[in-house]
């Protein structure tokens, strides 16, 4: 099946798979995983407003990743997702689907990079420590904490923001 949502579409896949695994329903469900969001970023702009927009796009890359997840001891031990839905016009690629099926210009990310911030740091780490809490666990419980996020300076405001023990940036 298909599990595509974007930059968390490994993270909701693995979910869904801990899920089959945990009723029963399979023992090993392995994950692929491929983007190509160079495709859809704006190379050739048409002015400095065009370039605002595209410019958050020109810091993704092309990946891909494979996870095979088993019926084992331990298995996924929680997650937690946030989301803040007024901030969705923020980031869109609005090709596609049924508003937009068919036409070039809408097959661009459209980025707006300071209400993008904005909306990251408004989130805040509040849902890795109410995650941490109904598991029952803490920072400490864990050797390596690893966030994905594109820049160094959101990571810092971040983990200032949650209750995340820090030994270097």
């Amino acid at each position: 099946m298909d599990v595509k949502n974007a930059c968390n579409s490994v993270l909701n896949a693995m979910e869904v798979a801990d899920a089959l695994i945990s009723t029963g329903r399979y023992r090993t469900v392995l994950i692929a995983s491929g983007e190509s969001p160079s495709r859809a970023v704006r190379w050739e702009v048409g002015g400095l407003r065009e370039f605002l927009r595209a410019f958050p796009g020109y810091t993704l890359s092309d990946a891909g990743a494979a996870v095979l997840l088993t019926d084992g001891e331990t298995g996924i031990v929680g997650c937690g997702f946030t989301a803040d839905s007024t901030q969705w016009d923020v980031g869109t690629l609005p090709g596609g689907g049924s508003r937009h099926p068919r036409d070039p210009e809408r097959t661009y990310f459209d980025l707006d990079g300071a209400r993008l911030k904005n909306a990251f740091l408004g989130l805040g780490g509040g849902v890795l420590d109410s995650t941490l809490d109904r598991l029952g666990l803490t920072w400490g419980d864990f050797a390596v904490v690893g966030v994905h996020q594109v820049s160094l300076p959101y990571l810092d405001v971040f983990a200032d923001g949650s209750a995340c023990p820090r030994t270097s940036s």
